[in-house]
């Protein structure tokens, strides 16, 4: 789990968004949540708090984080152990979810998605 934060925390836009997707965001912030992090706490503070403010300026999506995650899951085809076979380690993915090609310096929103959804 604590890979895959680092590794949202990092790929972070200036904007506050990630891949400038509001589900994408909507998906990485909701992962700080479940990790007890917020804007005003927690060691990722300023990521969300920019995260926060690019969701408020951009409209969060209406469905529930966890059915934004579930989705993600389906549309890539994962189960949640294929999820966690498929995180990589070490390196500029690490902690990432990274489908065949995927460049991990320029995430997808789908690679933040499915990142979130393990983290």
């Amino acid at each position: 789990r604590e890979a895959a934060l680092r590794f949202l925390a990092r790929t972070q836009t200036v904007d506050g968004s990630w891949a400038g997707d509001v589900v994408a965001t909507a998906l990485a912030l909701h992962a700080f949540a479940r990790a007890g992090h917020t804007p005003t706490g927690g060691d990722y503070r300023p990521q969300l708090g920019r995260a926060a403010a690019w969701l408020d300026a951009h409209g969060a999506p209406s469905e529930a984080p966890e059915a934004l995650g579930d989705a993600a899951l389906r549309a890539a085809g994962f189960s949640l152990e294929q999820l966690m076979s498929s995180q990589n380690h070490g390196g500029d993915a690490d902690g990432a979810v990274l489908l065949p090609g995927a460049d991990p310096l320029r995430p997808t929103p789908q690679t933040i998605a499915l990142t979130a959804a393990l983290a």
